[in-house]
């Protein structure tokens, strides 16, 4: 089984690209589903992207605004851009019709902001719609819909490495994502190559302390007090 889903074209390659975010939220939110049922799915495909499709991209200034100026919860990023890769996207995922079921019917409501840094060369095609789709270099999905479970309950067959500590919070390491948990029910998950997922976390900053009222954060800094900035939901 594998997962596609379709974005807009981007001017920057003139072409349909699937930016993989949203195929990111979903297989990563299927894999942990599975897992914290005590199951692995082998059909299950994860992918990241090939560094000879990606490109720097063009930086969204609404992307930039978005992140700044959220309020429902913290929002972790790379800012305005990372080795190279601009911001190129943020994306809002809510309430239904954005609502993930599991294989097992259970209903899971996504609570997230999902942010892309570069763009690609399409090279492959999706099944569904014959169309070319590539992944970007970098995805970074917050998600405070309790998306993914704690990571006691992850299967043991989709973990890489953890969980372990770093920067002040728990991580864990899966094939295409680095996933940071918090106190407060926030979950971080970097999808990309492992070097460069690896730097990521490492750089992740506090994109809107001020709009929370919170104060700001340093790359490398303890990120523990993110944990206990509030959550809300503005329906």
């Amino acid at each position: 089984m594998r997962p596609h889903f379709q974005r807009g074209g981007l001017a920057a390659v003139g072409i349909v690209v699937a930016l993989i975010i949203p195929l990111a939220l979903f297989t990563f939110v299927l894999i942990y589903g599975i897992s914290a049922r005590g199951e692995a799915d082998d059909n299950v495909a994860v992918q990241y992207g090939d560094p000879s499709t990606f490109l720097p991209g063009d930086l969204d200034l609404e992307a930039i605004q978005l992140a700044r100026q959220f309020t429902e919860f913290p929002i972790l990023w790379l800012g305005e851009s990372f080795d190279g890769f601009a911001l190129t996207n943020a994306m809002r995922e809510g309430a239904s019709p954005y609502d993930t079921v599991l294989p097992d019917g259970t209903v899971i409501s996504r609570n997230t902001l999902a942010l892309s840094y570069g763009s690609c060369t399409p090279t492959t095609s999706n099944p569904e719609s014959h169309r070319p789709t590539c992944v970007v270099a970098l995805q970074i999905l917050v998600d405070a819909g309790n998306v993914v479970p704690p990571p006691e309950e992850i299967n043991r067959d989709v973990i890489l490495a953890g969980p372990y500590e770093t920067r002040g919070v728990t991580a864990m390491d899966i094939s295409t994502g680095t996933t940071l948990w918090f106190e407060n029910g926030l979950t971080v998950t970097v999808h990309g190559q492992p070097d460069m997922r690896r730097e990521a976390v490492a750089a992740l900053t506090l994109a809107n302390a001020s709009a929370l009222g919170a104060e700001e954060t340093t790359p490398g800094s303890d990120l523990s007090r993110v944990g206990r900035l509030p959550i809300t939901r503005t329906e």
